[in-house]
């Protein structure tokens, strides 16, 4: 039970597992992800942040959708955006009311 215990709770593991399942749906549909990064940094223009949410809304209107629902977690993942250490909460069924981040494009200096 303990070594059970050891893998379950293991919060590096946990986000290189992420990491890894992102970086896989980035690599088999990275046109699509592409779009979505460029409707993300538009609506982040016009509104100054952004969230799945927002990129959502948009990418579903033109019938954008990715191949597989991870896929939209890679949106957010480069260095194109940065986070504003906010959340909200996300009206998307399937995420049951997840808290999802609030990103904004980086602030020159």
């Amino acid at each position: 039970m303990a070594d059970r215990q050891i893998v379950m709770f293991d919060l590096d593991a946990a986000l290189d597992k992420r990491d890894r399942i992102l970086k896989v749906m980035e690599e088999k549909d990275p046109s699509w992800v592409q779009v979505a990064r460029s409707v993300a940094k538009d609506i982040a223009r016009l509104k100054g942040t952004v969230t799945a949410d927002d990129v959502r809304k948009v990418m579903i209107s033109r019938k954008l959708e990715p191949r597989h629902y991870n896929s939209w977690g890679s949106v957010f993942r480069s260095a194109e955006f940065e986070w504003t250490g906010e959340y909200s909460r996300s009206a998307v069924v399937k995420g049951k009311g997840n808290m999802q981040r609030v990103w904004r494009l980086p602030r020159r200096e």
